[in-house]
C-alpha cells in the first residue's frame, strides 16, 4: 500500500466513475484471494474533484482516478514474488465481470469483447528497432492496436486459475481494443499487425505460449527518445489480404532460409493470378473500346482470340516476372539483390527498370525451382542463387512479398483472385 503524504492529494474528474472504480476494488478483493491495489479504497473515497476551469496544483497531485491512468495491482495468490502489475483504470472496472467470460486460448491468447491479447516474442537486429516497434500506432477502423512489452494482470490471473505453476512472466503483447470484438476479427488484425511491424522495424513476432518456466531474458537499453520515429499505419484488414499474410507471416518466422524462400514465393504466386488477370483485363478493354467492337468482323474476333492466348501466362515463370515486373520498386530492392546475380541486374538496369525486375524474377524462379524439386530430377538454368546466398535471397524476397501485398490490397475487390 501506497501511503499518502499529508501535502498530496488524490484527486479525479467523474464522480461515477471514482465510484465504479471503488465497487470494483471491493468486489475483486472479495472475489481474488490476496488481490489488492496501491491505494485503500478510503484514500480514494477522499479524492477531490479537479475542476477544468480551477485545476487543482500538479505538484500536490499524489494519484490521478480517470479511465486511461494507470493503477498498480497485486495478487498474492498467483505473485509470490510480491511484484506489482499496472492495469489501466477503465479494464480494473471491467474486470469484474470480464474474469468470468474471459477465454484464454492455447496459453497464448486473451479474449474478451473489448480486450485482445496475444502474446509475443520479438527479434530484431537494433535495439532502435525495437523501441521504433513500440511507437507503431495502428489504425483499424476503430480498433486501438498496439505491441506493450507489460506484463498483463488479466492474461496471469487466467494461467493462474488454468493451474499455471508462473503466471506473472516477462511478457509481450500485441493490444487489440475495441468493442464487440470477435476473436475471427482479432486473430486478423492480429496477423496485420505483425506483417507491418516486419516491415516498419525489421522486427519479426512470434506468437509465444507462456509454458511453465518459460522466462524471457530479453533486455535492451532504450535508446535517446531524439532517434525514435513514430510510424502511422493503417493496417490492410479483409478476407483476401488475411490469406496472403499468413503466408508472409510464416516465411517471416521461419529460421530455415530454403522454407523462408518457398513461402515468400508462394506470396507472389498467390499475387501472380491477380496481376494476369489485370493485365489481360486492361488489355481485352482496350480493344473492346474501339471503333471496331461497334461491328466487329471476323479479323477482330481472330485479334481478340490472339489477345488472350498472347496473355495467358501459362508458365509459372511467367506469372512471377509479370507479378514482379508489375509489384516490384526497385529503388526499394537494390541494396539487397544476392552478389550472385549483382552484376547481371546492373547490366539489365541499363536498359530499363522493367529489365532489371525481369533479370531478378527469373533468379527468383529457379531457384525456387531447384529448393522444390529432388535433385535428381532438376536440371539447373545457371540462372540460381548459390546456397550460401539464400539468407540475401530471402531478405530480397521479404521486402519483393511486401511490395506484392500492398499492391494487391490496393486493387477493387471485384479485381482479385482468390
Amino acid at each position: 500500500m501506497n501511503e499518502i503524504p499529508e501535502d498530496k492529494l488524490i484527486v479525479h474528474y467523474d464522480e461515477e466513475f471514482k465510484n465504479q472504480l471503488i465497487d470494483s476494488i471491493d468486489n475483486l478483493s472479495k472475489k481474488i484471494d490476496g488481490f489488492d491495489t496501491e491505494f485503500e479504497t478510503s484514500d480514494l473515497k477522499e479524492s477531490v474533484i479537479d475542476p477544468e476551469d480551477n485545476p487543482v496544483d500538479a505538484d500536490v497531485v499524489a494519484f490521478v482516478i480517470a479511465p486511461d491512468e494507470e493503477i498498480e495491482v497485486y495478487c498474492e495468490a498467483f505473485n509470490e514474488y510480491g511484484e506489482c502489475l499496472s492495469v489501466l483504470q477503465k479494464d480494473l472496472i471491467n474486470l469484474d465481470t470480464e474474469l468470468e467470460t474471459a477465454q484464454l486460448i492455447d496459453y497464448v491468447e486473451y479474449f474478451s469483447s473489448n480486450l485482445y491479447l496475444h502474446r509475443v516474442s520479438t527479434t530484431c537486429d537494433e535495439s532502435l528497432s525495437y523501441f521504433n516497434l513500440m511507437t507503431l500506432e495502428a489504425v483499424a477502423d476503430d480498433l486501438k492496436v498496439y505491441f506493450s512489452p507489460e506484463i498483463s494482470f488479466q492474461f496471469s490471473y487466467l494461467l493462474y486459475k488454468n493451474g499455471h505453476k508462473e503466471p506473472v512472466s516477462h511478457d509481450a503483447f500485441v493490444v487489440i481494443r475495441g468493442e464487440n470484438l470477435t476473436l475471427d476479427q482479432c486473430r486478423k488484425v492480429y496477423k496485420s499487425f505483425v506483417f507491418e511491424a516486419n516491415t516498419v522495424s525489421d522486427i519479426t513476432i512470434e506468437s509465444t505460449p507462456n509454458e511453465p518456466f518459460d522466462i524471457d531474458d530479453f533486455f535492451l537499453e532504450e535508446p535517446d527518445k531524439d532517434q525514435l520515429t513514430t510510424f502511422k499505419r493503417r493496417l490492410i484488414l479483409c478476407d483476401d489480404t488475411d490469406k496472403v499474410i499468413q503466408l508472409y507471416n510464416k516465411a517471416m518466422c521461419c529460421d530455415d532460409d530454403e522454407v523462408s524462400i518457398l513461402f515468400y514465393s508462394k506470396v507472389l504466386e498467390f499475387v501472380s493470378e491477380t496481376v494476369v488477370r489485370s493485365k489481360i483485363t486492361d488489355e481485352a478493354r482496350k480493344a473492346l473500346s474501339s471503333n471496331r467492337a461497334m461491328n466487329p468482323d471476323a479479323n477482330f474476333i481472330k485479334e481478340l482470340q490472339n489477345l488472350f492466348k498472347d496473355h495467358s501466362y501459362q508458365k509459372d515463370a511467367d506469372s512471377i516476372k509479370l507479378t514482379v515486373q508489375t509489384c516490384g520498386y526497385m529503388s526499394d530492392l537494390e541494396d539487397k539483390i544476392p552478389s550472385h546475380i549483382k552484376r547481371k541486374v546492373d547490366t539489365e538496369r541499363k536498359k530499363g527498370v522493367l529489365e532489371a525486375l525481369g533479370s531478378i524474377a527469373d533468379s527468383i524462379t529457379a531457384t525456387r525451382n531447384s529448393i522444390a524439386h529432388a535433385k535428381a530430377n532438376y536440371r539447373p538454368s545457371g540462372k540460381e542463387i548459390p546456397e550460401d546466398q539464400y539468407n540475401e535471397l530471402s531478405e530480397l524476397l521479404r521486402v519483393l512479398a511486401q511490395q506484392c501485398i500492398r499492391w494487391y490490397a490496393a486493387q477493387s475487390p471485384l479485381t482479385r483472385v482468390k
